[in-house]
């Protein structure tokens, strides 16, 4: 519709069009570290296609320039993983963890009380709010499922701190962990993985990198709408 009336004429658009509308527009407009960003989504969109067989004929990088992946080791995520607490004296540890990549990526921490405490008396908190954790049962164990929802390209490397106390006994601690967390578990035992889900995690770790680079720089760029 325009103005109110109605034409026949359909257009379509896409998240592809625009990103590659960045990489080939003017730097005039648009920055290198705006056109890597764009780059470095479709080219994780494409191995997330691969890993999960979706439209694989209708790869998202088609066209682009081949990915390096090879820089991309165990040793990317090392960091990453020694900022990680796991354990909390007094109230449980974290026993594993999932990574959700759709439309949001979710980290979900799969987290056992200590012998003793109530799982119902557990509260999560990250930034000031309630977590909805729920509880699972794995191989005849009670772990409670912690979700993080919604976390931003350029956060994903980074350290997530959620608040656990208990309300019986007063005790508190903070759990620290990061989403490319997967990573690490995936390429330091990569003959236990596929070829896939490989390069979908160094795909992400680039995507990552790349996104952190363009929120530093992008308070000082103007990138307009299309």
């Amino acid at each position: 519709y325009v103005s109110g009336e109605l034409y026949p004429e359909s257009y379509e658009y896409s998240v592809e069009t625009y990103a590659k509308e960045i990489i080939n527009g003017d730097l005039a407009i648009y920055s290198d570290k705006a056109k890597e960003l764009a780059a470095s989504m479709l080219h994780y969109g494409a191995y997330s296609q691969m890993y999960f067989s979706y439209n694989t004929g209708n790869l998202a990088n088609r066209g682009l320039k081949e990915l390096d992946l090879s820089s991309v080791t165990a040793e990317c995520f090392a960091g990453i993983v020694k900022a990680n607490n796991r354990n909390l004296e007094g109230l449980g540890s974290i026993m594993g963890s999932s990574l959700v990549l759709e439309s949001e990526t979710t980290l979900k921490l799969y987290f056992e009380p200590e012998e003793g405490v109530a799982g119902a008396n557990l509260q999560f908190t990250y930034k000031g709010e309630r977590l909805e954790a729920s509880e699972v049962i794995y191989d005849n164990n009670t772990w409670i499922c912690i979700p993080i929802t919604n976390i931003a390209a350029d956060k994903l490397g980074g350290t997530i701190e959620i608040t656990v106390s208990d309300s019986v006994t007063s005790k508190n601690g903070i759990l620290k962990y990061s989403a490319l967390t997967c990573g690490y578990s995936v390429l330091k035992d990569a003959d236990s993985y596929s070829t896939n889900i490989q390069n979908l995690v160094k795909a992400l770790y680039l995507y990552n990198r790349a996104a952190a680079a363009y929120k530093d720089h992008s308070s000082t760029e103007f990138v307009p709408e299309l």
